[in-house]
């Protein structure tokens, strides 16, 4: 989905009781965030989110970062990331379980214990049959979770995902929950943070439109939801658990103006816009409130920004020249100008600088190569459509994307949708099979500090489904896809190299996408609001932990 990487995974998050027989390292024992203490509670945060909505708020089915940072409130995963900054947000502790798993030799079997006395906001009790639920659900094709590249190599998953029923890898036991794997993964204790994960009340719909609100497991649970309009988020008051419940509700106004919603935040009548603020602002909010002070706040991201090119349909089908020439004629860094100041730093690959596996190969120019992008068309003219997200940031830089190409041929077309939509129909298989866009302007925030959660899941053709896909450019090459399954099943040093390597070849050679921006996350929050935590595998304010003053 947005980080820095601090640390190892191989070393740090693969789990307390991997065996050495198995080939693992066994990380230091992580522990539950602790309690904040001094914090005012009580009150209502306002939050908005401008230009956009999220996708859904359904945890099974919201793979889109508004709808993350809610849900982070509101489930309370097998193990899970603490609500605090920088390094120690990004160590996993053990959360609906009592403690990391016991792994069998070999690495493929996961034996959970589930706390005991857990409630849903509902008063119901919490137990490793909701665990197992969840899991089950995203693997429902009535439901079309995008889930599928995280839970793919568990046994029976796939079987599940085609014709319905239990997955069968997965056991709920009196208070274990046993995870069965085709085959070991250094990443997996990872990817059970995730949100797909979330345990659900065995009684929830399996629809593919999902639910607009669920009994929460978390400190927060979602009360409503009205698409288009708003989110509630209200306390759980049967949460006994040690993450911070500061304010008594969230209220969330979506598809706001961001001009409008900065003015309000100044103001203190909104807390904060997850939608962001004009960037043009960025410049004197910094002068004005200082860097990393008190209201206005910079934190790099894990997450690269790219334009995807459609690779099932003219004119990017089957035509390599035209992909790179579209490499060769963006100018990177005007397009960051747009963007605002401390927006970030150019880039032409997937993998983020900060991730394990970067490797710089200055593949593409940072400044346009109009001669050689014209030189790769033959002097050849094509029309094109680029979806584009709402915002007038997302706008700027399309209309500066689409005099960037003219100059090389591309006569570019732009269709501005709401940012979530604009996700939906781009990762809706046949909008792209159909040609009714060329490029989609899409970013990528990482769901765990791993390559695998860039290369794989964004490139690997494996993974193209009818809808929520993730791939934006439907690029399905069979060898790298046999080379991102070898990658996948190694540990260590020895998996970033590959990764990496597969991150320039594919830039390079295959060319699915043009990159250009790894962002920072830029945030201002309302003078009336206090205990700012910006938890970095989210990207995003810790709506748990924030308070009112």
């Amino acid at each position: 989905m947005r980080r820095r990487l601090w640390l190892s995974i191989a070393a740090a998050v693969i789990g307390a009781s991997l065996l050495a027989a198995a080939g693992f390292a066994s990380p230091a024992k992580s522990s539950a965030p602790s309690s904040f203490s001094g914090a005012k509670k009580g009150g209502t945060l306002h939050i908005n989110i401008s230009d956009s909505d999220v996708d859904y708020i359904d945890p099974q089915l919201s793979y889109y970062v508004p709808g993350w940072a809610l849900l982070y409130t509101t489930c309370r995963q097998l193990l899970n990331y603490p609500d605090k900054s920088g390094k120690a947000g990004t160590r996993l502790y053990a959360d609906g379980a009592v403690a990391f798993p016991k792994v069998s030799r070999g690495g493929k079997t996961y034996t959970f214990t589930v706390r005991s006395g857990m409630k849903f906001s509902n008063g119901k009790p919490l137990t490793a049959k909701n665990y197992k639920f969840a899991i089950d659900r995203a693997a429902d094709p009535k439901l079309g979770s995008p889930a599928g590249p995280f839970m793919s190599d568990i046994k029976g998953f796939e079987k599940a995902n085609t014709s319905g029923g239990h997955v069968s890898g997965v056991t709920a036991k009196g208070s274990k929950v046993i995870i069965n794997l085709i085959a070991p993964h250094a990443d997996f204790l990872s990817r059970v943070a995730m949100m797909f994960f979330c345990p659900m009340p065995t009684n929830t719909p399996t629809v593919a439109a999902g639910v607009n609100s669920f009994p929460g497991s978390g400190p927060y649970y979602v009360s409503s939801r009205t698409p288009g309009r708003t989110i509630v988020l209200k306390k759980n008051k049967y949460y006994k658990g040690s993450r911070p419940q500061n304010v008594n509700e969230i209220d969330v106004n979506v598809l706001t103006n961001q001009d409008t919603s900065l003015l309000q935040t100044k103001r203190g009548s909104v807390d904060y816009d997850l939608g962001g603020h004009p960037g043009t602002e960025d410049a004197s909010l910094s002068r004005q409130y200082g860097v990393n002070k008190k209201q206005y706040w910079v934190n790099p991201d894990i997450s690269t920004n790219y334009f995807a090119m459609n690779t099932i349909a003219a004119p990017f089908a089957g035509n390599l020249a035209a992909r790179k020439a579209v490499n060769y004629a963006i100018d990177r860094k005007a397009l960051i100008a747009t963007q605002g100041a401390h927006a970030g730093v150019a880039t032409d690959q997937l993998l983020p600088p900060s991730l394990q596996g970067f490797s710089n190969a200055n593949i593409f120019p940072f400044r346009p190569n109009v001669s050689q992008a014209k030189k790769l068309l033959k002097n050849k003219s094509y029309k094109v459509t680029l979806f584009e997200g709402g915002s007038d940031i997302r706008k700027a830089r399309a209309a500066a994307l689409q005099a960037q190409l003219k100059r090389a041929g591309f006569d570019v077309s732009i269709t501005g949708l709401a940012t979530g939509v604009m996700y939906k129909r781009c990762g809706t298989k046949s909008e792209a099979s159909s040609g009714a866009f060329q490029l989609c302007d899409v970013g990528w925030v990482a769901d765990y500090p791993d390559p695998f959660d860039f290369v794989d899941v964004l490139l690997n053709g494996n993974n193209i489904q009818d809808t929520n896909n993730n791939n934006y450019a439907y690029f399905n090459n069979a060898k790298y896809n046999r080379q991102m399954n070898v990658a996948n099943g190694l540990i260590g040093a020895k998996r970033y190299s590959t990764y990496g390597n597969l991150d320039i070849a594919i830039s390079k050679n295959a060319v699915p996408n043009a990159y250009w921006i790894n962002f920072n996350n830029r945030d201002f929050i309302g003078p009336k609001t206090g205990c700012w935590t910006f938890q970095p595998i989210y990207a995003s304010p810790d709506f748990a932990r924030l308070c009112r003053k």
